[in-house]
C-alpha cells in the first residue's frame, strides 16, 4: 500500500505505508511530505486545503492534533461521494500504467518502485486537471442534495 497526495502545483513522493495505515504512520507522512510540499507550493501550511476521506486515521485524536499543531486547513469531510474523491482518479491512472509495463513485478520492492517511477512521470497537467474538476464536482454533489452520484 502507498499513499500520496497531489495539488495543482505538484505533487509529494509516494510514502510506502506499513501494513495498513494508522495514525502514527499518518502523522508521518503529515510533517515529513504534506507539510512540505504545502509550504513549498503555497508558502505556508494554511496556503492550501487538505481534503482526505473517511479512513478512520484522519479522524484520529492524534491526527487532528499533529494537523492543528502543523497549521493545516482541512476541507469539511464529504462523505463517501466518489465525486468528490479525486485521488481515486490519479490511482486508477497509476494502476493503468502498471498494467501497461512489459515486465512482470515479482516483488513488493519492484511493485513500489514501479509506482513511484510511475507516479513521477505522470503530466502535471493530469493533477492540475483533477483539481480544476473539483467545482463541478461540488456542484453536482449539491444539486444532487449531498447525495453520491456516479458519472
Amino acid at each position: 500500500m502507498v499513499w500520496g497526495g497531489f495539488s495543482a502545483r505538484g505533487r509529494t513522493p509516494l510514502y510506502r505505508v506499513r501494513g495498513s495505515m494508522q495514525s502514527d504512520q499518518y502523522e508521518e507522512v503529515l510533517g515529513d511530505l504534506v507539510y512540505h510540499h504545502i509550504v513549498a507550493d503555497f508558502g505556508s501550511p494554511g496556503g492550501a486545503w487538505l481534503q482526505e476521506d473517511l479512513d478512520p486515521y484522519f479522524a484520529s485524536k492524534r491526527s487532528k492534533a499533529v494537523k492543528a499543531d502543523l497549521g493545516f486547513t482541512v476541507l469539511p469531510r464529504m462523505g463517501q461521494s466518489p465525486d468528490l474523491n479525486s485521488i481515486e482518479n490519479a490511482w486508477g491512472e497509476l494502476y493503468r500504467r502498471l498494467r501497461e509495463r512489459a515486465v512482470a513485478l515479482t516483488s513488493k520492492d519492484d511493485l513500489y518502485q514501479a509506482l513511484c517511477e510511475e507516479w513521477e512521470v505522470m503530466p502535471a497537467d493530469f493533477f492540475t486537471a483533477l483539481v480544476e474538476t473539483m467545482p463541478r464536482r461540488v456542484e453536482a454533489v449539491i444539486e444532487a442534495n449531498g447525495c453520491g452520484i456516479t458519472h
